[in-house]
């Protein structure tokens, strides 16, 4: 009985401990997808340069070498990433849901010209900052498909 006790309490302390740590990945995509609601009104606001902004060394140099590639034109990256679409709203409803401590999933809200969707963040983390690694959609690893892009 003492056994089932100490397990179950310690099961409780690592979902306690998880959900703690993965508050520092949480708030910093919602300062990120603020950001972007914030300046939806400029025209020549970039949100994947905004994404570029939060990602880690590894992935930023992918997005580096799709800009260089692509020359000014569509390269791998051919949507807003963050939204999951060309043509989005930044008016609908955000949860950001911790799937992990540093997996954060983002669920965007049914628009009045876009389905609702999910994209699912991989996130590295120290100390008080938290880095992109790579984000996942229903169309799969951002970081595998531009990999994969770039050397075709």
């Amino acid at each position: 009985m003492k056994v089932k006790t100490m397990a179950l309490l310690g099961l409780c302390c690592l979902s306690a401990s998880v959900y703690a740590n993965s508050s520092l990945p949480i708030k910093t995509l919602q300062s990120m997808y603020q950001t972007s609601v914030n300046n939806s009104n400029n025209d020549h606001y970039d949100d994947n340069a905004l994404l570029k902004r939060h990602a880690t060394a590894e992935l930023k140099a992918l997005i580096v070498a799709d800009e260089k590639a692509s020359e000014g034109e569509v390269g791998c990256i051919d949507h807003v990433v963050m939204w999951q679409g060309q043509d989005y709203e930044h008016h609908v409803k955000l949860g950001f849901k911790a799937l992990s401590a540093n997996r954060i999933q983002v669920n965007i809200g049914k628009g009045q010209w876009s389905q609702a969707r999910n994209v699912t963040y991989q996130m590295q983390c120290s100390a008080n900052t938290c880095k992109i690694a790579d984000v996942i959609s229903q169309h799969g690893s951002l970081k595998k498909s531009l990999n994969r892009c770039l050397k075709s």
